[in-house]
């Protein structure tokens, strides 16, 4: 099952709206949440271990009014992995404040479910020998590489504004850029943004959530409609945790034809609950959890 957290003044339009989804499949179930809850989110979503464990939730989306999408704010977002003694399960944070949004979304997305197709996944990444190793991650899947001493800046931002499917990207980042392909600003990803909504994005790459910039590059990439989720990091994470993190994603992403990105995090936090437990303690997912998870 699949937990949507919102307010409780959506309740019943939503509950609404999830129970025509769950005619054909019972996926989706509505928990509201009163404005008391918004002082101590962290504190309101552990409450929810029981609620969602009797429920068999291994996923929920945490609606959050606008204003929380700021790197200023991120203190104040509850971890992606929330666990407890015998329950493990993955939250995503989604802003909005209109439930219309998240109707068109979860709309959308149902439509998607039903089409058979693997979405073809962009692989970019840093010119360094670390970093560029990792594009054979591709090989054998349907995904496109681009290796950076084939591309500068302006001959991979087009191709990212075309991308569809999934991009991924590896190497440094900081609150306003990624470093790779002679720096990738945030003004320069927008700029040549062209419309399209990938399905999702993973920037296995430091700071791209940095707590000092109030738009940093994640959170203006997600808010500017580019991408229908992303997993990216505020804090400082090491290349070799990142390497090894990429390494048994894509493993597990490789068999997940019919499971969500949501699905794929909690399958690679069960490969090594200790080991990846703490380096995916670094990231968030913005979005929607239940995208396509394959690569």
């Amino acid at each position: 099952m699949r937990a949507v957290i919102l307010p409780e003044d959506w309740y019943k339009e939503a509950t609404i709206f999830t129970e025509r989804l769950n005619s054909i499949q019972p996926l989706y179930f509505c928990i509201p949440y009163t404005e008391d809850s918004l002082i101590d989110l962290k504190e309101f979503v552990t409450h929810l271990h029981k609620t969602l464990a009797k429920r068999d939730v291994s996923s929920a989306m945490l609606i959050l009014p606008n204003y929380f999408a700021s790197g200023d704010r991120i203190d104040l977002w509850p971890n992606m992995i929330q666990t407890n003694s015998t329950f493990r399960w993955i939250l995503s944070i989604y802003f909005s404040d209109s439930w219309l949004q998240v109707e068109e979304e979860l709309a959308r997305l149902d439509l998607e479910s039903n089409e058979n197709l693997l979405n073809e996944t962009h692989l970019t990444c840093q010119y360094q020998p670390a970093y560029t190793k990792l594009l054979l991650l591709g090989e054998g899947r349907n995904c496109q590489t681009y290796h950076p001493g084939d591309y500068f800046k302006l001959d991979i931002l087009p191709i990212i504004s075309k991308m569809e499917g999934n991009w991924v990207y590896w190497g440094h980042g900081e609150g306003d850029k990624l470093r790779g392909y002679d720096q990738l600003h945030t003004s320069d990803l927008l700029n040549f943004h062209s419309g399209n909504c990938l399905n999702f994005t993973l920037w296995f790459t430091c700071s791209t959530l940095d707590r000092d910039y109030p738009e940093n590059i994640a959170l203006a990439w997600y808010l500017s409609g580019a991408t229908s989720c992303i997993l990216a990091s505020p804090d400082k994470v090491k290349t070799d945790d990142n390497i090894q993190l990429s390494q048994a994603w894509f493993v597990v992403a490789n068999e997940a034809r019919r499971k969500t990105i949501a699905d794929v995090v909690l399958e690679v936090l069960v490969e090594n609950p200790v080991v990846f437990g703490e380096i995916l303690s670094h990231y968030f997912l913005l979005g929607i959890p239940w995208v396509k998870g394959q690569i």
